[in-house]
C-alpha cells in the first residue's frame, strides 16, 4: 500500500521495470599444425562484437505519489509503495554500449605427455572503459594414462555493467538513525546521478583479477574418474554497494536533489580488494545397467572463502564520520554466499 494515498491506496503496483539486453556475435576458426611433433600445434582465433543495452522505466503512479494523506495534524504518512517504493518519470534512465574483442589460442605437447596452452585476448569498449587485455597460461602433465597434474595462471578483467551504474531503487526498512529505532526510506542511486555524486560516488572502473590453480585427474578404474583443483583469486576493484548512508547530511543532499521522503543513500563503488581462495572436488562414475542403458554419478563439492585485502572507507566530500563500507557492506561480499556447496546428480 501506499499511506500517503489513504484509503484510496490500491493494494497492487507495478513499481518499475528494469530491462537488461546483450546480442553477442562471434566468429571462431580453429586449425592443427604439423611442426614436426608427435602431437599438431593447436591455434584457435576469433572475434567478437557485443551490444549490450539497459533501461529503467517508471512504475505505476500510485507506487511513487505522495497523496498527501496525514494521520493527524503535522504526522503526515510517507509516499511511496511501502516496503519498495516505485520508480518516479524523473528517475527514468537509460544507456547503451558496444565492444569488439579479439583473441588467440595456441595449445601444443612438447613432449608427448606434457601439454602447454597460453591464450590472449583483446576487448575495447565504446564508452568509459576503454580497452584492455588478458591472457592466460596452463600446463598439464600427463605421469600415467590414469594421474595427471595441471596448472594455470591467468588475469582477468570484467567492466562494470550498464547496470552497476543506471540501477536504482527505494525502499523502507527499519534501523538506529541518531539514536531512534525508526523506519528508514532509503534508496539505491545511479552512481551518475547528482545525488550520489554529491555523497561521494565517482565513476566506476572494472575489475582486474590475478588467478591462480593447481590440481590432478585420477582415473582409479575405467568407471571413476576424480578431480580436485585449489585455487586462488585475487580481485582488485571489486565492484559492491555501498553501506547505508544515513543522517542529516544525507537527507539534505537527497532533497536537494529532489529526491524527498527519502533519509538514507547507497551507491555502488569500487568497494574493496579481496582475496578468495577455493577447492573444487569433482567425481564421476560411469554404471552400466544392461538392457537399460548406463547411468552416469556425479558428485561435486566446493569449499570456498573470500577476505577484504581492503577496502574503501570514507569519501572526501562527506568526511571520515560517514563509513562507506559498514559491516553490513562488508559481509555481502564474505558472508552471503555458501561457504560450501555440495551437488549430487545422476544422468
Amino acid at each position: 500500500q501506499n499511506p500517503s494515498l489513504g484509503e484510496a491506496t490500491p493494494n497492487r503496483f507495478t513499481s518499475g521495470t528494469w530491462i537488461s539486453t546483450e546480442l553477442t556475435t562471434n566468429l571462431d576458426f580453429k586449425r592443427g599444425f604439423d611442426i614436426g611433433l608427435q602431437k599438431p600445434l593447436d591455434v584457435s582465433y576469433g572475434l567478437e562484437h557485443r551490444r549490450e543495452t539497459y533501461e529503467v522505466q517508471a512504475g505505476d503512479y500510485e507506487s511513487y505519489a505522495n497523496g498527501g494523506y496525514c494521520i493527524a495534524p503535522g504526522n503526515c504518512a510517507s509516499s511511496g509503495a511501502q516496503v519498495t517504493n516505485g520508480i518516479s518519470p524523473d528517475e527514468e534512465n537509460s544507456a547503451s554500449r558496444n565492444s569488439v574483442a579479439s583473441y588467440v589460442d595456441v595449445g601444443f605437447n612438447p613432449v608427448p605427455d606434457w601439454y602447454v596452452g597460453s591464450a590472449f585476448r583483446y576487448e575495447h569498449y565504446n564508452q568509459g572503459v576503454g580497452a584492455t587485455r588478458s591472457g592466460k597460461l596452463t600446463t598439464r602433465y600427463d605421469f600415467t594414462p590414469q594421474f595427471a597434474v595441471r596448472a594455470t595462471v591467468s588475469n582477468g578483467f570484467r567492466a562494470p555493467s550498464l547496470a552497476n551504474s543506471l540501477f536504482s531503487a527505494r525502499s523502507t526498512t527499519y534501523g538506529v538513525v541518531d539514536g531512534v529505532y525508526q523506519s528508514i526510506n532509503y534508496g539505491v542511486l545511479p552512481t551518475g546521478s547528482g545525488a550520489a555524486k554529491a555523497l561521494g560516488a565517482e565513476d566506476l572502473k572494472p575489475e582486474r583479477s590475478t588467478n591462480f590453480s593447481l590440481g590432478f585427474t585420477l582415473t582409479p578404474t575405467e568407471r571413476l574418474t576424480l578431480t580436485a583443483d585449489a585455487y586462488v583469486i585475487n580481485l582488485r576493484e571489486r565492484i559492491t554497494l555501498t553501506g547505508t548512508l544515513l543522517g542529516d547530511e544525507v537527507t539534505q543532499v537527497l532533497l536537494n536533489n529532489g529526491i524527498d521522503s527519502t533519509s538514507g543513500g547507497q551507491y555502488f563503488i569500487n568497494g574493496a580488494d579481496t582475496r578468495t581462495k577455493g577447492l573444487d572436488l569433482v567425481s564421476n562414475y560411469s554404471q552400466d545397467l544392461g538392457p537399460y542403458g548406463a547411468l552416469k554419478w556425479t558428485a561435486a563439492f566446493n569449499w570456498n572463502q573470500t577476505k577484504i585485502l581492503s577496502h574503501k572507507e570514507s569519501t572526501s566530500i562527506l568526511g571520515t564520520s560517514y563509513e562507506l563500507m559498514d559491516r553490513e557492506a562488508r559481509n555481502l561480499i564474505t558472508g552471503v554466499q555458501p561457504r560450501t556447496k555440495l551437488i549430487l546428480g545422476g544422468d
